[in-house]
């Protein structure tokens, strides 16, 4: 009988991936892989968790998830139909990584406003309590530099 450990670390070779580029990709510590990979299941947290760690594991390596979870469900003794099967109709998809990318351009978009915001009310000059814009500007005829002001009359 195949174990899931066997079954894992054959698909891995296979793939001609290391371990460390499964731990890299699926974000689980290289340390709960090798005791995957060593059928060491009493060290890693079972149920959902277990299932999931082959699932991620599956996908980083390009093996079939299904024949690994049947092989985890036959060697545990653990079936959970109900979450097997809702496992296996979520479709394969980059919705995390397409959510975290908005995030990260929303992040950019607010930061430039309040660049733009903070440029606006820097260039505010408080006067008795209202605001006053001023503008710089040279006279073309005599060519010296004068302060304008719209609420002062210049």
């Amino acid at each position: 009988m195949e174990t899931i450990g066997s079954y894992l670390k054959s698909q891995r070779e296979r793939a001609s991936v290391s371990l460390e580029q499964v731990a890299m990709s699926t974000k689980i510590r290289q340390g709960v892989l090798l005791h995957l990979e060593a059928e060491q299941l009493e060290a890693i947290p079972d149920g959902v968790f277990l299932r999931g760690f082959v699932k991620a594991y599956c996908l980083a390596v390009g093996a079939d998830i299904d024949r690994a979870l049947d092989i985890l469900e036959s060697q545990t003794g653990a079936t959970t139909p109900a979450v097997a099967e809702f496992e296996r109709q979520i479709p394969d998809s980059n919705v995390h990584r397409r959510s975290s990318s908005l995030f990260k351009v929303a992040m950019v978009v607010l930061a430039f406003l309040g660049l733009v915001g903070a440029y606006v009310v820097t260039s505010t000059v408080q006067d008795d309590g209202r605001a006053v814009s001023s503008v710089e500007g040279t006279d073309v005829d005599s060519g010296t530099t004068r302060s304008f002001s719209p609420v002062e009359g210049n």
